[in-house]
Parts: C-alpha cells; sequence; structure tokens
C-alpha cells in the first residue's frame, strides 16, 4: 500500500491500529545493504514519517522468517538478489 493509504489503517487520531510493520522501510533496507544506494531508504522513511502522534511503525528484517521484495522494482530486486546470490541464508 502506499503510505497515504497506510494512513487510513492508523486512523486520524490513531484510533484505528497503534502498530503496523513498515514493509516500504524494510525492503529498501535490504536494497540498500546490497547495493549502497541509501535514496531509496531516505525516501522510505521520508514518506512513512507522518502517522498519529499515538501510533507507531513496526520496523524489522524478517517476518515469520519470509523475505518480501515485492515493493521493490524489478530491477531493484535484481540487485538485492544479484548481491545476494550463492548466499544459502539470509538470516
Amino acid at each position: 500500500m502506499p503510505p497515504q493509504t497506510d494512513l487510513h489503517y492508523f486512523g486520524d487520531e490513531g484510533e484505528r491500529l497503534p502498530m503496523m510493520f513498515n514493509f516500504r522501510v524494510n525492503q529498501n533496507t535490504f536494497y540498500t545493504l546490497a547495493t549502497g544506494n541509501t535514496k531509496p531508504l531516505k525516501d522510505a522513511l521520508l514518506a512513512t514519517k507522518p502517522r498519529p502522534p499515538s501510533a507507531q511503525w513496526g520496523v524489522f528484517l524478517r517476518n515469520h522468517d519470509e523475505l518480501d521484495l515485492g515493493r521493490l522494482t524489478p530491477a531493484q530486486r535484481a540487485a538485492v538478489f544479484a548481491a545476494y546470490r550463492g548466499a544459502t541464508r539470509l538470516n
């Protein structure tokens, strides 16, 4: 979901969900580690910064031992796969 859609789930005053996983930051963290390009991670952090004061983003690396890169562009995903090709484990 785009960050502006995420805000709907928090609610205007944070009265809905108190916390949501920040998948955008998660996936761009792996891209930054793979390429050294920090711009997409910075953009993800800025895009997800707005939130109600009582709501929080859950920043994480893995969820149920799964690595989801579906929000990256195909080129970004390919760069992550290329960087970690041959790695038998990413945890």
